[in-house]
Parts: C-alpha cells; sequence; structure tokens
C-alpha cells in the first residue's frame, strides 16, 4: 500500500446559477500556485510549475420524501394526487435534497 499526502494551493473565482430550483451550473477558474506529491513509503516529493485551471460543473438535486429521509419504503399503491399532497405536505415541513453531480 501507498502512502501519499497531496497539497494543492490556488487562487481564484467562480460562479453558480441556478438554471432551474433543483438544477445549477458552476464555473470556476483561476491558477493553481503550487502542487505537490509526498509518497511517504520511498521519500519521492513531486512537484509541478504554476498553472492556471478553469472547472465547469453541472450539478444536479432530488428531492427526497418524508419517507425516504426516514429510511422507509415509498407506499407504490398511492394515486398520484395522494401523492402530490403528500410531497406538497413535506416541502411545508421543510426541503431536504441529495447531491449529485453530472
Amino acid at each position: 500500500m501507498r502512502l501519499v499526502d497531496f497539497q494543492e494551493i490556488r487562487v481564484g473565482a467562480g460562479f453558480s446559477w441556478n438554471i432551474k430550483p433543483l438544477l445549477e451550473v458552476n464555473l470556476h477558474g483561476g491558477y493553481m500556485v503550487d502542487r505537490a506529491f509526498n509518497y511517504h513509503d520511498n521519500g519521492i516529493l513531486l512537484t509541478s510549475r504554476p498553472s492556471p485551471y478553469f472547472t465547469f460543473n453541472l450539478q444536479a438535486l432530488f428531492e427526497l420524501s418524508m419517507k425516504e429521509r426516514l429510511g422507509l419504503r415509498p407506499n407504490v399503491n398511492n394515486s398520484n394526487s395522494q401523492r402530490r399532497a403528500r410531497a406538497s405536505q413535506y416541502r411545508s415541513e421543510g426541503d431536504a435534497a441529495v447531491t449529485r453531480n453530472i
């Protein structure tokens, strides 16, 4: 097994844009001042020169129902109107979201 320490120093800026309530785009850019990999088992230290960086991230959030928040299996035999009514009730109690990167 190899043990490695990774260090990176960045200076930059970015912004996030909510395209829809649960869909977000993130853009970041800047300059990486220092990066180092230290392999402890054989004493090797790898470094790199400073360089610019750019990241693009599309993020989708998925709402959980109250039963999913509690770890219970949702009842699949309910009608759509009952599900919508419960979803509206759960939203009024507070929303929970799980982040998924695309």
